[in-house]
């Protein structure tokens, strides 16, 4: 990870957060769960023991040197190291490898270790090139060049291994994980042992984001097709980093360093430990016994007991963010809008109900995406900003009873909707109602279960709703965000039209404002797949099309800047917080993992584990 991004969370008390890894690809509505974290304290000795003793003989296998620490030449200053070039982290048992139909989460984070894609996305999200040499973009395609390299088994890379794992994930269907990267991919064009081009569906579905799946070998297979439904004994061979060794499904997934890779080549071998139960990992990982265990948790701190061990913070790929419901007249009103985003103490929202598992972000898009400058919360927590859009939209408190009227005596009163099954979002809709209290909005609850609120949301329900977005490396939010023009008619029977969503004001902020309901132009004609807050902007649509259409980065670049600063002006959805996950490191553990949200053991090739070796006492040392 960059020194700008871990800046960025510390300086946001960024921690982590909980759920698994699912449906790839897709923007979701879930609840987060964790992998290794909880509350569990069982002591599981036995499987310590265990652990234990397997790590003391790795280190006796693995040690490849002492080091001796005699800056004052007396002997009980004297500290004798040795150092293991292995490490070592927790899985679960791995029901399959085969990258095409594998639900395993900790598949999906191997994989990434064992197999390399054309393209691998850095940590602000921008495609970098992996197996490709050099590429071109067309209208509706990608023209690929492949560098030189091969397969663990020795066997060169080819064009036509790329063509087959795309047929094979494409038949694998909803049940890969990559599906979503290669259902927009029409065809393939094998021009050449090296070189192949790709069509998309549409110029407007395409992008060097989607050519980051694995890509496996054809000359294993029997088919694209029997691989797709391959559900027995699976070997992982790839170009990656690290080549598979062996696999006991009760004990360990070992992996060794590939010293014929194509990059940086790997200075450690790695095993992963098949461990039964949650807070056993983390008392493995104390001990020394496992060398970091990776969780989206937001109670990890509470398993870091030893002084040495530190947690390594990331941002996730998840987002809380609040929508307004532009079919609402209260709320399709800008200023109202802005008033409740500033009116909301972010800061203390993610100390208080995310324990520090969250960072501040700029956009629903993840922070400092495609490596644009990270800027500041345009609605950061300000009450006296609050009261002035407040002022704007006609409610001050014009009898000093503490809430805001407008001239007719109306004061201002929002539904907030949320899901009473997830109840971080039940204790965010809470602190959100103290919030808008403050400033003298009126608010109330409605607290119901998943199947019911998702049905308030469809129905438009709701004045604000609390909701939790999930996305994949791609970052396409267009069916959060794509609407269809309603144009209403005004009292004279002619159509209207404002770009300002029905407010007429200029940009200056010291202008007053009025919302006049014949004019929402911004107010979709139906409810598009997750677009349940109703928006509409024609302008929004294009540059969401133009951000999939595979240009340039630098093109995509300045596509996105021009989104974020659409939507943070129209305000269709305030984001709360990005998440954060976190790796929590041994006492014994050297070196930095780089953690991505898509790639969690991502830059473990250099780390070792050093410890301790206990002294000789003086008998021993004369003999």
């Amino acid at each position: 990870m960059s020194n700008s991004f871990k800046n960025d969370i510390n300086k946001n008390n960024g921690k982590a957060t909980g759920a698994s890894y699912s449906d790839a690809g897709r923007i979701a509505y879930s609840a987060a769960g964790s992998t290794y974290a909880g509350h569990g304290h069982g002591p599981a000795a036995k499987i310590l023991a265990v652990m234990m003793a397997v790590f003391i003989s790795l280190f006796m296998l693995t040690a490849c040197g002492a080091d001796k620490n005699d800056s004052s030449g007396k002997k009980e200053d004297q500290t004798e190291y040795r150092v293991a070039k292995h490490v070592n982290f927790p899985i679960s048992p791995i029901k399959s490898m085969n990258p095409c139909n594998s639900k395993d989460e900790d598949t999906y984070f191997i994989a990434r270790l064992v197999y390399d894609g054309l393209f691998k996305m850095d940590n602000t999200m921008t495609p970098q090139k992996d197996l490709v040499e050099d590429y071109k973009i067309g209208d509706n395609s990608v023209t690929v060049t492949l560098i030189d390299t091969e397969f663990h088994d020795g066997k060169k890379l080819k064009a036509k291994d790329v063509q087959f794992t795309i047929e094979a994930f494409k038949y694998a269907g909803k049940k890969c994980p990559y599906y979503s990267l290669v259902k927009n991919i029409s065809s393939t064009d094998v021009q050449s042992s090296k070189k192949i081009k790709i069509y998309f569906s549409s110029s407007t579905n395409m992008g060097l984001d989607m050519l980051t799946f694995p890509i496996l070998p054809a000359h294993r297979y029997d088919s694209a097709w029997s691989l797709a439904y391959s559900t027995g004994k699976f070997k992982m061979v790839g170009t990656g980093q690290y080549k598979y060794k062996s696999y006991n499904a009760d004990k360990s997934l070992e992996l060794i360093a590939n010293k014929n890779y194509h990059g940086t080549v790997a200075e450690n071998n790695v095993s992963f430990i098949v461990v039964s139960g949650k807070a056993t990992a983390f008392q493995l990982v104390e001990a020394s016994s496992l060398s970091a265990v990776v969780t989206r948790s937001i109670e990890r701190e509470a398993n870091v007991q030893q002084k040495k061990q530190r947690i390594i913070d990331f941002p996730g790929n998840e987002m809380e963010f609040i929508g307004f419901n532009f079919n609402n007249n209260q709320t399709y009103s800008k200023d109202i809008r802005k008033a409740v985003a500033t009116c909301i103490d972010n800061e203390t929202l993610i100390q208080e109900v995310y324990i520090n598992s969250g960072m501040l972000t700029d956009s629903m898009y993840y922070y400092g995406y495609l490596g644009t400058e990270k800027g500041k919360d345009p609605y950061a927590y300000d009450t006296d900003k609050a009261t002035t859009y407040l002022d704007r939209a006609g409610y001050t408190d014009r009898n000093d009873d503490g809430w805001v009227e407008n001239s007719y005596g109306s004061s201002i009163t929002l539904t907030i909707l949320v899901n009473s099954d997830k109840e971080r979002c039940v204790e965010t809709a809470e602190f959100i109602q103290e919030n808008l209290e403050a400033v003298g909005i009126h608010s109330y609850i409605t607290r119901v279960p998943t199947k019911t609120y998702q049905g308030s949301l469809k129905n438009g329900s709701f004045d604000i709703y609390v909701g939790e977005l999930k996305f994949d490396e791609t970052m396409d939010l267009r069916e959060l965000l794509v609407g269809e023009q309603q144009v209403f008619k005004s009292s004279a029977g002619s159509q209207t039209h404002n770009d300002h969503g029905g407010l007429t004001h200029s940009e200056s902020d010291t202008e007053s404002t009025t919302t006049n309901q014949s004019d929402k132009t911004m107010l979709s004609k139906k409810m598009n797949n997750l677009n349940y807050v109703r928006y509409y902007n024609e302008k929004t649509n294009e540059l969401l099309d133009q951000l999939k259409s595979g240009k340039s980065i630098e093109s995509l670049q300045k596509t996105y800047l021009k989104l974020k600063k659409q939507l943070n002006s129209d305000l269709p959805y305030y984001c709360l917080l990005q998440r954060t996950y976190g790796a929590v490191t041994s006492p014994t553990l050297e070196g930095d993992m780089d953690p991505v949200f898509d790639n969690y053991y991502n830059g473990i090739g250099s780390m070792q584990v050093k410890y301790e070796v206990a002294p000789k006492d003086d008998e021993e040392e004369g003999e």
